[in-house]
């Protein structure tokens, strides 16, 4: 029964997300969270809406729980990766795509993102890097 009535705000909160409202759709996935606080998933759609509204560092907190409940999701790797990225953690950053790909090695969106991080370090060293 349980499963069943979490599924269901996780399935509303999808909806609200779909229609851009974010507030109702968050109050929804934690609902659904509360009940079953075990549905990797439930994180996922937790995160998007969060990023969508902005709300960075919950969506990193949505996103930690979704890799400790299910530890090989090179998706939920690679969002926390971009969530990451916006704080300018490179080197973290670089760790969780690579984590990612770890567990899935061909999945390209994590192969294009550790690309861009690593150069965006790389013009972050050059511009702090005194010239001789």
């Amino acid at each position: 029964m349980h499963s069943r009535l979490s599924e269901a705000y996780n399935n509303l909160g999808t909806i609200l997300f779909e229609q851009g409202q974010f507030d109702g759709a968050v109050r929804n996935f934690l609902q659904s969270i509360e009940i079953q606080l075990d549905v990797a998933e439930v994180h996922l759609n937790l995160e998007v809406t969060l990023t969508s509204a902005r709300r960075i560092t919950n969506a990193i907190k949505a996103l930690r729980q979704a890799v400790q409940l299910e530890p090989t999701c090179s998706e939920a790797h690679n969002n926390l990766g971009i969530c990451l990225g916006t704080t300018g953690q490179f080197d973290l950053t670089i760790n969780t795509f690579r984590e990612a790909l770890r567990h899935q090695p061909d999945y390209e969106n994590a192969h294009k993102n550790l690309a861009h991080t690593l150069e965006m370090q790389r013009q972050e060293t050059a511009q702090t890097t005194p010239s001789p």
